[in-house]
């Protein structure tokens, strides 16, 4: 995972790519009001923050050539490794659209469920009262951050 300069994700992203170095930035439409308008734009659900696929050591030194990157994040001496599972449950939300909402609130553990039908049938994710709202949550434990997404009671039975 690397750390970008603001709003150099996709920057970086990009020419990452062109050096054949496998990357993933997750996005999400959201409304943006100026003043004479309102426009839907596309951005980083994790500002600042880019997934990179290391199969090598050149990589590794590769992606910090890259203009805009400031430095790997690391969980010790290493660079910070994220579960598949967290991958693929950020991809499953990313992909079908639902309504998210990213905190680094702290959030007390809920019920863990499964969701069994629908656009994310096989994501398994937390229910939790948050805002007055039921909400499920994806927790990225290396960001401290937690995706939130408002779905119905049905997906789950």
């Amino acid at each position: 995972m690397i750390y970008t300069r603001p709003h150099q994700e996709r920057k970086v992203s990009d020419q990452l790519q062109d050096r054949q170095i496998r990357t993933y930035l997750p996005v999400k439409k959201e409304q943006r009001k100026w003043s004479d308008r309102v426009k839907t734009i596309i951005a980083p659900i994790f500002p600042s923050y880019l997934f990179v696929y290391l199969s090598n050591s050149q990589e590794f030194y590769e992606g910090m050539r890259a203009d805009g990157a400031c430095y790997y994040v690391r969980s010790g001496t290493s660079p910070a490794r994220m579960s598949d599972d967290e991958i693929h449950s950020i991809r499953m939300m990313e992909s079908n659209g639902v309504n998210m909402e990213v905190t680094n609130d702290p959030v007390q553990p809920g019920q863990q469920l499964l969701i069994r039908n629908g656009p994310l049938n096989g994501l398994s994710c937390e229910v939790i009262q948050y805002k007055g709202k039921k909400r499920i949550l994806v927790r990225v434990d290396i960001l401290k951050r937690t995706l939130l997404a408002d779905l119905p009671s049905s997906v789950f039975m």
